[in-house]
């Protein structure tokens, strides 16, 4: 009868002091932080430009209601506020 195959035991330890272990890993990881740091910059460089012509809504789901049998609709008196705001008339185009 042959002798069984001894089976291999590794630590941790052991694992951490091999270079063609943590050093790959260590590459990646750096240039996958390069990376993500490149995007988030690129993505924060010019916030307001970057939103120029960005399509917004505004949607009124609102059924009002009958309080004391007077009806209130807060959904439509709000819209009317936004879109007939001075101040977004020169910054939006409704549609």
């Amino acid at each position: 009868m042959s002798e069984p195959t001894p089976l291999l035991r590794v630590s941790a330890r052991g694992l951490l002091r091999l270079r063609g272990v943590w050093l790959p890993s260590a590459v990646i990881l750096g240039l996958l932080s390069l990376v993500l740091s490149m995007l988030y910059l690129g993505a924060n460089n010019d916030p307001v430009g970057s939103t120029k012509d960005l399509p917004i809504a505004l949607v009124n789901s609102d059924r009002g209601t009958e309080v004391a049998g007077q009806r209130i609709d807060l959904g439509a008196q709000i819209a009317t506020q936004i879109t007939g705001s001075a101040e977004l008339r020169d910054k939006v185009s409704w549609k």
